[in-house]
């Protein structure tokens, strides 16, 4: 990859925020999986450990996408919380709806971040990153659209 330093940092922040959300947001998810309960539990019991699964691989792209600039991917949750622009919300276990309205929050917010790093990555011309980013924008609405189905 023949980017400079500069154009490289840029990236690997935005590559950095990207994996922290999305690995908080898969940690949300697998909370929800554990503690959904109500007559829907079976079906979002098993849509969450989907989801889940879904995100961690998306996740390990990421991180592997940052190893490709020979830069160290984060890792630990001290630094997933400081690179990220999500929240977490320890000991809240709300009621399936409320789970539901809170990750379609979470995956709006970072649909919205996702359109404005593709536009960052395409100025900085890495246009890998940028398509990586555009089929995990893709994903994030698909799973958005699939939890919103379940508050009609």
């Amino acid at each position: 990859m023949a980017y400079s330093e500069t154009a490289i940092h840029q990236v690997i922040e935005v590559l950095s925020k990207t994996l922290a959300n999305t690995y908080l947001l898969a940690l949300k998810t697998k909370n929800f999986h554990w503690n959904v309960k109500g007559p829907n539990f079976h079906s979002l019991h098993l849509l969450f450990d989907e989801q889940n699964g879904a995100l961690v691989a998306t996740a390990d792209e990421v991180a592997e996408r940052i190893r490709a600039f020979n830069k160290p991917a984060i890792g630990t949750m001290t630094e997933f919380l400081k690179a990220a622009t999500l929240k977490e919300s320890p000991a809240n276990y709300p009621d399936a709806p409320t789970m539901i309205a809170a990750l379609v929050a979470d995956h709006e917010h970072i649909i919205e971040a996702l359109l404005v790093d593709i536009e960052v990555l395409t100025g900085l011309s890495d246009v890998g990153s940028a398509d990586m980013l555009t089929g995990q924008l893709q994903e994030h609405e698909k799973m958005a659209w699939m939890l919103r189905s379940h508050l009609q």
